[in-house]
């Protein structure tokens, strides 16, 4: 396996994610992993129709699953995210006001499975203020712009641009206000793929 972290355009980095499985191998072992309903945690109040869609998975049962799992989660991955981040300098430092060793410390880098059943649907948003920066790898089989991740340059949905979706593909982009983003499966089939974070630690996490 490998991955890589490349330029698209500002705060905003494509990923290319080299797997050693094949599409339809992978699919049948997500098929056999215990996936939770995302409704099912979100506290009273808060649900999201939406959610209906949209299943994690809080415990991985096969092998192949765990090592894409073991590998997004090493310090290599977490490095190259690091780097491809802060190709934006100046920018990217000034935002969070710390340099690229003293974030890695400060901040968590997580990887989560999905699986978004056809109807799911995220509005254009930017995400909650911890998370430094959000990604997407996708696990279909060729592009499809029906199961794709748009990106604005504002809350008026200038300049948009689609991501690829072909195996492997993905985006890493940086959460701050030229990164509106609306996510969907508009397909007749299901999507699987891993979101990527990068976020700041709570006083809980040094506990």
């Amino acid at each position: 396996m490998n991955i890589e972290f490349f330029p698209r355009r500002f705060f905003l980095l494509g990923v290319n994610f080299t797997l050693d499985i094949p599409h339809d191998e992978l699919i049948q072992e997500f098929k056999k992993e215990d996936w939770v309903c995302w409704n099912a945690d979100v506290p009273k109040g808060h649900e999201n129709p939406n959610w209906n869609y949209r299943y994690k998975l809080p415990n991985i049962k096969t092998p192949t699953v765990q090592k894409i799992h073991n590998y997004l989660h090493s310090e290599q991955v977490y490095n190259k995210a690091l780097d491809g981040l802060y190709e934006f300098r100046d920018q990217f430092t000034g935002l969070w006001s710390m340099p690229k060793d003293q974030m890695k410390e400060w901040a968590c880098w997580h990887a989560e499975f999905m699986w978004d059943k056809p109807g799911f649907y995220l509005e254009p948003h930017n995400d909650y203020r911890r998370l430094v920066a959000a990604g997407m790898i996708y696990f279909t089989e060729h592009h499809d712009v029906n199961v794709s991740t748009t990106f604005y340059s504002d809350r008026q949905l200038n300049n948009p641009m689609t991501m690829t979706t072909n195996y492997g593909d993905g985006w890493l982009a940086v959460n701050d206000y030229c990164n509106w983003h609306e996510g969907r499966n508009a397909s007749d089939y299901d999507r699987y793929s891993v979101l990527l974070g990068l976020t700041i630690k709570t006083p809980k996490d040094y506990q």
